[in-house]
């Protein structure tokens, strides 16, 4: 009760279904309740007539009901920078958490049952989502920000790239430079700046390189490669096979098919070929060197490594066939011509046609007259020496 009116009042009443009710009110200037508190006892429920203030902390064991739309539960504080927060739910079906002072949505669930943080969020402790994490901006869609520089995950929406700010601008725009492009269409990597493998490399499509590839451990490559650029390879290349024996070493190699044939540089201006670890030749300043034989032909003839030929124009054995020939030149080879012993034909009074006998070659004339008459002719016959020393008078051809 108060001055000129009623300002308060406490009452009690019993329903007629049993159970009873109690009612805490309090009333304007006006005579208007303005405040309250309604005790159900059926029903075990309690009503705040107006706004209810609690300096304590408030348990409550079921369910809060609001039944406006707007500004449900308010969270407001004493520090004005704060805003006060509300949690709704709106005309339009959204309910979440309404910033009064900014006017805005701070977090909300639409009704495709979304959640929607329109704006940004800062995390102290680690995120984990059971579920997709999904990126509609178009740009940047991811950053990780650390120390000097800053890491941008975007998707240009024909390509997907692995973006860097600068220096000391981990917040800021990206460089020019692409470390890391895909073609979303086709898969296509593209590395725009080098690349160093520490561990293996094992590649089972084709490769193309358009510009450099340091690879510290080892490569498989499955497929074709091409390299439009330098390829530079500091110890070992294996074709087929995983090198074994020499092309295991750190000496530059390069075996070919098999793990243990191909090529071997063992020092500057050297290039050693080998066959199952086997060196079978050298290339070296000014000539080849050859560790075993020759072939030409098919394998038909060769060249052996005690310098002996073997080939069909000779028969065989290059050496056999020398053999031969200087048993020949020792049996019938000439050594020298020599005259044999000296021959008279006598002349009469007149000789006429008359010629030496076969092999022979007239030496000299006799005459015991002035005018010719009783001419005698000497002759010898051509006599030759075989190396042997046998001789052999020297006949006419025919």
């Amino acid at each position: 009760m108060g001055y000129g009116g009623v300002l308060g009042y406490l009452s009690t009443y019993a329903l007629k279904g049993g159970g009873g009710r109690v009612f805490l009110n309090a009333n304007n200037d006006s005579i208007k309740t303005t405040a309250g508190i309604n005790l159900d006892g059926s029903a075990g429920t309690i009503t705040f007539t107006g706004d209810a203030t609690f300096s304590g902390a408030v348990n409550f064991n079921g369910i809060i009901n609001a039944n406006r739309h707007d500004s449900c539960i308010m969270f407001s504080s004493s520090d004005n920078s704060k805003p006060i927060i509300a949690a709704n739910y709106s005309s339009a079906g959204n309910f979440g958490f309404w910033d009064t002072t900014n006017s805005g949505w701070l977090l909300r669930k639409d009704t495709s049952d979304n959640w929607i943080m329109p704006a940004n969020l800062t995390v102290g402790g680690s995120i984990t989502a059971p579920g997709e994490i999904i990126s509609n901006v178009n740009g940047n869609n991811v950053r990780m920000a650390n120390g000097t520089y800053g890491v941008i995950h975007r998707n240009y929406g024909s390509n997907y790239y692995v973006l860097l700010t600068d220096s000391g601008d981990p917040q800021g725009n990206y460089n020019s430079l692409r470390p890391i492009t895909v073609a979303l269409s086709s898969g296509l990597v593209t590395l725009g700046n080098s690349a160093k493998v520490i561990g293996n490399l094992e590649v089972t499509g084709a490769a193309s390189l358009g510009n450099s590839l340091t690879v510290s451990g080892g490569a498989a490559f499955a497929s074709t490669v091409n390299v439009s650029g330098k390829m530079t390879i500091a110890n070992s290349l294996s074709v087929g096979n995983a090198g074994t024996g020499t092309f295991a070493s750190t000496t530059a190699s390069l075996n070919i098919g098999d793990s243990d044939t191909g090529f071997v540089s063992p020092g500057a201006g050297l290039l050693d070929v080998y066959c199952n670890n086997a060196q079978v030749a050298r290339f070296q300043p000014g000539g080849i060197v050859s560790k075993g034989v020759v072939y030409t032909g098919n394998g038909a003839s060769y060249l052996n490594s005690d310098g002996n030929v073997y080939g069909s124009v000779w028969g065989g054995w290059l050496s056999n066939r020398l053999a031969s020939i200087e048993s020949n030149s020792n049996s019938n080879a000439m050594s020298d011509f020599g005259r044999g012993g000296q021959q008279f034909k006598a002349g009469g009074d007149w000789i006429g046609a008359w010629e030496c006998p076969a092999g022979c070659v007239m030496t000299g004339l006799n005459s015991d007259y002035n005018d010719g008459r009783k001419m005698g002719i000497y002759f010898r016959q051509l006599i030759g020496r075989k190396i042997s020393g046998a001789q052999f008078g020297v006949g006419d051809f025919a």
